[in-house]
């Protein structure tokens, strides 16, 4: 989810790609990555734990601050959510 995302310019939904030791989050409206979550791997699910944080790297102007942005895994849920669409199944 985006929460807590105060200041930052991010679509209200997208698509993640994954990269070697880090997710993407992309503009559902164009190919490339708004950003990078550094050491944020969501293919390795044996990684993922409450509390990690990251380095995010922008990959566009409108969140630039020059101050270092982080991420912060608040909640990992174990059971699986059925998609409300087909669309957010990917």
């Amino acid at each position: 989810s985006r929460e807590m995302h105060g200041g930052v310019d991010i679509p209200s939904w997208g698509l993640m790609r994954t990269a070697p030791d880090a997710t993407l989050i992309c503009d559902p409206d164009s190919p490339h990555a708004l950003c990078t979550l550094a050491g944020l791997d969501l293919e390795d699910r044996t990684r993922l734990v409450e509390g990690q944080s990251g380095r995010v790297s922008w990959h566009c102007d409108s969140n630039s601050g020059g101050g270092v942005d982080r991420w912060h895994v608040q909640c990992v849920e174990a059971n699986s959510t059925e998609a409300e669409h087909e669309l957010f199944d990917e």
